[in-house]
């Protein structure tokens, strides 16, 4: 049994994909004992095997084509790739979506540490026209504050909230397919995606709230695993999609979309302009006031074990705002931090290469702009 199984829904998107794939033969250290791609044609009609077909040199490729029908939606797409899977853990990418070579040693990391785990990660945005050649590719479009159109809207919200998600009261919201990987046994214990939500998105928000419900299972964000985002339009119903699941998913999941703003639903001015104290309260429930700070600053790996008596002895008292700036961001700080369970005062944890500083009212125009053509 592998440990890792890539699912790829796809539906007239045989460029893109084919990007997809062949980044997928470039992870470091992983051959085909480590992990499969399955890829499910939900119906295409642009010959997408014959494209894609002889692509995969380094992995196992399984082509799953399903006929298209009226239930035909994205969930019901990932049902019959994840069930199809033999690896231990599924990893979520959309067809859209560009790896690193590093993205299963990331992965890896957090399975080490701890088994029961859902992995969320973060994206950039590729521009219109992007040339993509894989031996920079990386190198040119990375994380810089500067290029903001590049730049994903779950930076800023974990700009806002933290790189430890233990501290937002619902993380299933902040699932999304384009990034993730959940262990493949609590995907049986669900059932897998709800296959109601036909359509453009809040499949996948319904998906984590009910991770979420499970027990024994945490939910995690790495800020190292990174993927990029190749530029397409979406198709001209995506409002009237999104609206008619967004009434499912307020039905059926109460605890998810009355208590917490939707991900979906957030405008983007809000997410750049709230304060930190009101976009905590939002989706943390943590009450803004005046409250005792403590900063803690590691920039010596030497002195991990030192901090990390600090953050628990901190973190025993009573509302205490506990910032923890991560300079280094070679150990496992990361991974620990989330991992301390219920605490009095819970820490916030900022890695400082991919610290956002709140934007000017110039440069939100700027980046609401940006946003829109993809949109």
């Amino acid at each position: 049994m592998r440990k890792f199984s890539f699912v790829i829904p796809s539906y007239n998107s045989r460029t893109m994909l084919r990007y997809s794939l062949e980044a997928l033969n470039n992870q470091t250290g992983y051959g085909p004992e480590d992990y499969e791609v399955i890829v499910v044609d939900d119906g295409s009609q642009d010959d997408t095997w014959d494209y894609i077909k002889g692509v995969n040199r380094n992995y196992e490729l399984k082509y799953i084509y399903l006929e298209r029908e009226a239930c035909s939606s994205r969930g019901r797409a990932r049902n019959f790739g994840w069930k199809a899977a033999q690896g231990e853990n599924i990893v979520f990418i959309d067809a859209d979506i560009i790896v690193k070579p590093g993205h299963l040693s990331e992965l890896d990391r957090f399975y080490n540490y701890q088994r029961n785990v859902v992995v969320l990660g973060t994206r950039l945005m590729l521009p219109k026209g992007a040339f993509i050649d894989f031996s920079n590719l990386f190198q040119i479009y990375d994380f810089n504050r500067k290029k903001l159109a590049l730049i994903d809207i779950t930076y800023f919200v974990y700009n806002s909230l933290s790189y430890n998600i233990s501290l937002v009261r619902t993380p299933g919201i902040l699932f999304s397919t384009c990034n993730s990987a959940v262990p493949k046994e609590c995907l049986e214990k669900i059932s897998g995606f709800d296959e109601s939500y036909v359509g453009w998105g809040i499949e996948d928000m319904d998906l984590g709230c009910r991770l979420y419900n499970l027990d024994n299972l945490q939910f995690a964000v790495s800020s190292r695993l990174e993927v990029l985002h190749q530029f397409h339009k979406h198709g001209p119903n995506l409002d009237e999609e999104v609206k008619r699941n967004k009434a499912i998913f307020e039905n059926k999941l109460p605890y998810g979309a009355k208590n917490v703003p939707m991900r979906m639903e957030l405008e983007i001015w809000d997410v750049l302009g709230m304060p930190n104290d009101i976009y905590l309260e939002r989706f943390a429930g943590i009450k803004p006031g005046k409250k005792n700070k403590a900063v803690l600053e590691f920039r010596d790996r030497e002195k991990l074990d030192q901090l990390k008596d600090n953050i628990i002895k901190l973190s025993e008292q009573e509302s205490l705002d506990i910032e923890v700036h991560d300079y280094c961001e070679n150990t496992d700080l990361d991974i620990w931090i989330q991992f301390l369970g219920c605490r009095n005062s819970i820490p916030q944890y900022f890695p400082q290469s991919r610290k956002i500083s709140k934007l000017s009212p110039e440069e939100r125009s700027k980046y609401c702009l940006s946003r829109n053509e993809l949109w």
